[in-house]
């Protein structure tokens, strides 16, 4: 059963260095709106720039979630009944990604129009 089990969850996806680097962007941006008071007293205009860059990072850990999703169904070695499975629930939440994604982008396009 052990074994059963390692082959349905191995090969883990490889994360790839640009989601790191995302995920690290959208901590520190995180991180400085929650003490924005603290670290940004008397920079009014770094709480849109902050905003505007979260929406963008969001908008681009999106896609690349997606990609490594994809990337790790098409990899599985899993029975062809599984990847079946796996496939049919994992494609309508790349659909509810990609449109959560681009929703993301456009308000990133328009959060920056309204920094600058």
């Amino acid at each position: 059963m052990r074994r059963f089990l390692f082959k349905l969850l191995l090969p883990l996806p490889v994360i790839p260095p640009m989601f790191l680097w995302t995920v690290a962007a959208l901590l520190f941006v995180s991180l400085n709106l929650l003490w924005r008071q603290e670290i940004w007293p008397h920079t009014p205009g770094a709480s849109p720039v902050l905003e505007a860059l979260l929406i963008t990072t969001l908008g681009c850990l999106i896609p690349q979630g997606m990609s490594i999703a994809w990337r790790w169904l098409s990899g599985h070695p899993g029975p062809r009944w599984m990847k079946a499975l796996l496939q049919i629930g994992l494609l309508p939440l790349l659909m509810g990604a990609a449109l959560l994604a681009l929703v993301c982008l456009i308000m990133a396009v328009i959060a920056w129009l309204q920094v600058l």
